[in-house]
């Protein structure tokens, strides 16, 4: 685990907004950067990139920084264990079983991996909680369950909460002023609201919200660069103290997308002269895009299927 790396030092920078001292952006793009670039390949997932946001000059002094785009590669093995847990192989000791497997096989396989393109594609959004409530035995009323993370918080997800909280009430992490506790937390963890209330009843969730720290102080991000280390490793331990392959490379996949995510948006407050988030925006349209081709997917093979 790479967790005794430094906090890359970058070029100052400036804004043209004076809401913060020099240095304040450059410190939120290196935390960005250590929380990002400290996960670890999972799988066939080797793609990260060695530097997520880049900061750099064009035309003089004027700040640039580059969001790197995501990529696909976990979310597509996961999709293959998904489908392969889905549908396991007919019973050789069963031969009247296998028989009929077999005469159905297409269409059931085909079904049973657009829907866990589907599913890993949308997870996070409710836009396809009630699209396939009904149906085949595959496609349950269960699909909401299947979009957003449910069930009992482990340990190591209770200690990488506790520290993000931590970071965020003392105005440290790389996302926007005004972000609510209970969005980001539910972002960052897949979940509703309503788990995260009822794991952190007294937590203020939708009260609470983002106040960037600003401190003059030169030295503030080496200052708390422990707990910064500390988020690193405890962000690690939960992804892979989850119960699958497939949830570990679903969820190192969604802090990927929501670290860039929050600090793109921070970039815009932040008032960057020049913001290169092209790259990443095109994966997320990816993302949308793959999600729309596996609901037609799997429209059209029902429609085969209901029509012999």
């Amino acid at each position: 685990m790479r967790t005794s790396g430094t906090l890359a030092p970058f070029v100052p920078m400036t804004t043209s907004s004076e809401m913060y001292p020099t240095g304040i952006a450059q410190d939120r793009i290196s935390v960005f950067n250590f929380l990002t670039n400290t996960m670890q390949p999972i799988g066939n997932d080797t793609t990260t990139p060695s530097t997520s946001a880049t900061p750099s000059t064009c035309g003089g002094n004027s700040p640039s920084v580059y969001i790197a785009p995501l990529s696909y590669r976990g979310l597509e093995q996961s999709i293959e264990l998904r489908s392969k847990a889905m549908h396991p192989p007919s019973s050789l000791d069963n031969p009247k079983k296998r028989d009929r497997d077999e005469e159905h096989d297409g269409n059931h396989d085909d079904e049973t991996y657009h829907y866990a393109s589907y599913v890993v594609y949308c997870q996070g959004s409710s836009s396809g909680a009630s699209t396939y409530s009904n149906g085949s035995s595959i496609l349950s009323s269960s699909i909401d369950e299947e979009l957003h993370r449910t069930g009992r918080w482990n340990d190591q997800e209770v200690e990488y909460v506790d520290q993000l909280v931590t970071l965020f009430d003392q105005g440290l992490l790389p996302i926007p002023n005004g972000t609510k506790l209970g969005s980001f937390l539910g972002d960052m963890l897949l979940c509703k609201s309503s788990r995260l209330t009822k794991k952190m009843k007294n937590a203020k969730l939708s009260s609470r919200s983002f106040t960037m720290s600003t401190s003059s102080n030169g030295n503030n991000l080496n200052n708390h660069k422990e707990e910064i280390v500390m988020l690193s490793a405890l962000q690690e331990q939960f992804i892979l103290s989850l119960p699958s392959l497939s949830a570990q490379l679903e969820m190192r996949f969604n802090l990927s997308k929501q670290w860039r995510s929050y600090l793109s948006n921070l970039c815009v407050e932040l008032e960057f002269a020049t913001l290169d988030v092209a790259d990443f925006l095109s994966s997320l349209e990816e993302q949308e895009t793959r999600a729309a081709e596996a609901e037609s997917n799997m429209r059209n093979v029902r429609r085969r299927r209901t029509m012999g």
